[in-house]
């Protein structure tokens, strides 16, 4: 299997230790060469396409064997992945087997489930994001944004507003912030 070594797609799991079949992620490798890498938590999913070899088969790719194939030098992750992982000129890791992976695609939206409904383009820096809600002391935050009429894209600065993330309160209920979103 070939990952950029920019993604850190272990960083998508689960933490909780009672959650066994979202501890790691799961590379899924099709016949028709769509392969891919996927991690969720439970709250969030990542999905990366990955180039797989003959060899590469389906299962869980432990985080260690992916920190281990980011140290090459070359631009890519390079894992061999079938009875266990081995890392290109480096270690061997035991492939993890922590249960069945769930089935990621009954939550991915379908072309189909936008029928009817207004699709809004948005792009914004997720690192100022998450720096914004840290300033206004909370996790979670609601945002809201003008979409241009005629293609959705989003031009205007966002409002961004704390928001709960649990049954307590936000540290700042009241902190408003703003944003600006990337070109298109």
């Amino acid at each position: 299997m070939k990952l950029n070594k920019r993604c850190k797609i272990e960083s998508a799991t689960s933490k909780d230790k009672n959650r066994h079949n979202i501890t790691e992620p799961y590379l899924e490798v099709r016949p028709d060469g769509q392969s891919r890498l996927m991690a969720t938590d439970g709250r969030m999913l990542a999905v990366l396409p990955v180039e797989t070899s003959e060899d590469d088969v389906s299962g869980y790719v432990s985080a260690d064997a992916l920190k281990a194939s980011r140290k090459g030098r070359t631009m890519e992750s390079v894992i061999r992945c079938n009875g266990s992982l081995e890392v290109w000129h480096g270690a061997t890791f035991p492939r993890p087997d922590p249960g069945t992976y769930p089935n990621v695609d009954v939550v991915m939206p379908k072309n189909e489930a936008t029928h009817g409904k207004r699709k809004i383009r948005l792009s914004l820096n997720a690192a100022l994001l998450a720096r914004l809600a840290d300033a206004m002391g909370t996790e979670g935050v609601t945002l809201e944004f003008l979409a241009d009429e005629s293609d959705g894209s989003v031009s205007d600065p966002l409002m961004v507003t704390p928001r709960s993330t649990d049954d307590r309160k936000c540290a700042m209920d009241d902190a408003l912030g703003v944003i600006m979103p990337m070109r298109l």
